[in-house]
């Protein structure tokens, strides 16, 4: 899950709010004065054991601040723990990366849940989850998730394609001080493991022996493999278009996708009324669709969407042109910088053959890669202020 939240701002906010939950204290010498351990305690809990290649399993953090160890006990007796408040706690959930290990921040594919906060040994236990429509951290209190049909939800992450059996392993992890009088740094690394299924495999063996004056054996072996396809995400041009944030920018969603090489032009930004512009690639239709032709227009425009595709695909570890066989041919012949939309002649490709075969990729929506985070809302406004403002992007 990376970059679930909506923006920096946004995950700044809900620390905030955590740190109060936690009933902070300032930092200060040994706190309280007869404490003993570090008895803060963050856990990571998954929906599953088993999943299949872009599979969703979901997970849960939990952090509980003990005061005793073992509860009730009497603090002075022999085995008694008695915990000490922390300070500058940071904690990251991770969700597995493409080779199945954790993913590390700042990757998309992590969420910040705390950053430097303070929390005393009070016996408090907050479970993390994240708003499944705003995409902000939340803790399954009423409140934490207010926009219309949003709620709190566990983490999803898409289980990673590792070409054949493995383990993709999630995990929380972070940073913090405890209050023992000599400020005593600490780490957070709680990880678990989920088993990825990916191959199936049968074998049939048969023997056959008949006997006259001589012994004939024929031994017939068969083996069958089924391998699940190559992953990959497909979304159409309208998406990255009103999805700036995702392409680029300081959204920690942002997956970082430019500069991406289309029709000759290298785009390297998704502002409005910029000509290396995605934004503008995808959006500069209707009245700026006549600068260059509908169907030049068309054409960029589903090239500019088909490279974000690819792009976020092995950014989330999938890989399209596994997927789609004849994919790679088509982007040569489409969308290169000597192809059709740069106006080359390439036998067997004209614009409109290639307007369709794009917008077919693009339109497939195969949802065997998805965001590890809720991508929404769409942000409309760089999208609307490109159309009709006369700027295009032109190979």
């Amino acid at each position: 899950m990376t970059r679930f939240t909506r923006a920096a701002r946004a995950v700044a906010t809900m620390a905030a709010a955590l740190a109060l939950a936690l009933h902070p204290t300032a930092a200060r010498g040994q706190n309280p004065a007869n404490c003993n351990a570090n008895l803060l305690d963050e856990s990571i809990s998954r929906s599953t054991a088993t999943a299949g290649a872009g599979q969703i399993v979901t997970y849960l953090v939990t952090a509980v601040d003990r005061t005793l160890q073992p509860p009730g006990c009497v603090p002075g007796s022999a085995g008694c723990q008695v915990g000490c408040n922390t300070n500058n706690v940071t904690a990251d959930f991770c969700c597995p990366g493409p080779t199945g290990d954790p993913a590390v921040p700042p990757s998309p594919l992590c969420i910040n849940l705390v950053t430097n906060v303070s929390v005393p040994a009070q016996d408090n236990t907050v479970v993390f989850g994240v708003c499944k429509v705003s995409g902000v951290v939340c803790r399954f209190q009423v409140g934490d998730c207010p926009g219309p049909g949003d709620s709190c939800g566990p983490f999803p992450c898409t289980m990673p394609d590792l070409g054949g059996p493995g383990t993709a392993t999630a995990a929380v992890t972070g940073s913090g001080t405890l209050d023992d009088g000599f400020n005593s740094p600490f780490n957070i690394d709680k990880t678990i493991a989920v088993a990825i299924t990916t191959t199936t495999t049968s074998t049939t063996t048969s023997t056959t022996t008949s006997t006259t004056t001589s012994t004939t054996t024929s031994t017939t072996t068969s083996t069958t493999t089924t391998t699940l396809p190559s992953l990959c995400l497909a979304r159409t041009p309208g998406f990255w278009g009103n999805h700036p944030f995702l392409i680029t920018g300081s959204d920690p969603r942002s997956l970082d996708l430019l500069p991406l090489d289309v029709c000759g032009i290298t785009f390297d930004n998704t502002a409005a009324g910029n000509p290396t512009s995605t934004t503008e690639a995808i959006c500069s239709v209707g009245t700026d669709g006549k600068i260059l032709g509908s169907q030049e227009t068309q054409l960029i425009r589903q090239c500019v969407a088909a490279a974000l595709n690819i792009a976020a695909t092995t950014e989330l570890g999938g890989d399209c042109l596994g997927a789609f066989a004849d994919l790679g041919t088509i982007f040569d012949a489409c969308c290169d910088a000597d192809s059709v939309c740069t106006g080359a002649t390439v036998p067997g490709f004209s614009i409109g053959d290639c307007i369709t075969a794009v917008d077919a990729f693009n339109s497939t929506e195969s949802n065997t890669v998805t965001f590890p985070f809720n991508p929404g809302p769409a942000k409309s406004g760089t999208c609307r202020a490109s159309k009709g403002n006369g700027v295009v992007t032109t190979p």
